[in-house]
This record gives C-alpha cells, structure tokens and sequence, in this order.
C-alpha cells in the first residue's frame, strides 16, 4: 500500500525542482534583454540595457507615489551614484525629467519623459507579438490559466524577496 501524503511531497518536491530549473533557464533566456532592447532601440538608440531597469523601476515608483534617485538605486540594487548617472543619461535622452517634489520642494524627483510612451509601447507591442508565437498552439483556456498562475507567482516571489530583505 502506498503512503500518499509521502507520494505527494514527493511529487511536490520534484515540482519545485522543476521551477527552480525553469527559473534558471529563465534567467538566461532574460538577461539577453530582447525585448526591452528592441524597444529601447526604437526610441533612444546608444543606450544601454542597463537603462532598461531604470526605466522599469520609475514606471513602478511613478504609480505608487514619486521616484527619487535613491529609490530607484534600492529597488534595482544599484549605489545611488550609478543610480543618478544613469538617471542623467536617460534624461538627455528624452526618455525621463527631473522635477520638484510636489510634497517636498526641496526634493528633485525623476518623471518619465516625453519620449517614454513611445517606449513603453514599442515593449508591449514585442511583448505580444513574442508571447503570441509562445502561445500560438495553446488554448484559450491554458492561456487565462498560465497568465493568472504567473501574476499570483510573481506576486508571492515579489513579497517572499521583500520579506527575505526585512530580515537581513
């Protein structure tokens, strides 16, 4: 007779393996930066892809309140000086401003720039278009139900980090 809760961590653990593997291979298959250099070509070219986090960190900053340049440095793990040169960069390019702080003036901030929609869509539009060809044999169905797993994975990997960083 089989011992099932056994059978199932078992079955749980080689899942995890699996994601672990998948996570790596992941990395890789990201750090190549294709879509977010192909984006970024469009609009700026000579930028580097280490730009790219920038440009992330204050799009998210921007919906949660003000970006600083000390807030971006923290939430890509950078020093705040590489931070400010290449919030410098992006700013000669167009693609972000510097501003006051609406609640402290003695503050500069950082704004995304005229130039940056034109980013942001050219990303979505290679999003799409590469997770289209990923996706084209499945179904409907498998698609809803990967999009809602990855959204709740990333969340959990999101404040599993942010938990892990509290503590250190």
């Amino acid at each position: 007779m089989t011992d099932a809760p056994q059978d199932d961590r078992t079955m749980a653990s080689a899942s995890i393996e699996r994601i672990a593997d998948a996570m790596s291979q992941w990395r890789l298959v990201f750090s190549r930066r294709y879509i977010g250099r192909g984006a970024l070509e469009s609009v700026a070219p000579g930028l580097k892809h280490a730009h790219l986090d920038v440009l992330e960190a204050v799009h998210r900053l921007s919906g949660r309140g003000e970006a600083t340049v000390g807030s971006i440095a923290e939430i890509i793990n950078i020093d705040p000086s590489r931070s400010s040169r290449m919030v410098s960069e992006l700013v000669e390019s167009g693609l972000l401003k510097r501003a006051v702080s609406q609640s402290d003036g003695r503050r500069a901030v950082v704004e995304l720039g005229e130039k940056t929609e034109g980013f942001f869509q050219a990303k979505r539009a290679i999003q799409r278009d590469l997770l289209g060809k990923i996706t084209r044999g499945w179904t409907p169905a498998e698609v809803e139900t990967f999009a809602g797993l990855l959204a709740r994975f990333v969340e959990g990997l999101e404040a599993g980090t942010r938990a892990e960083v509290d503590r250190s």
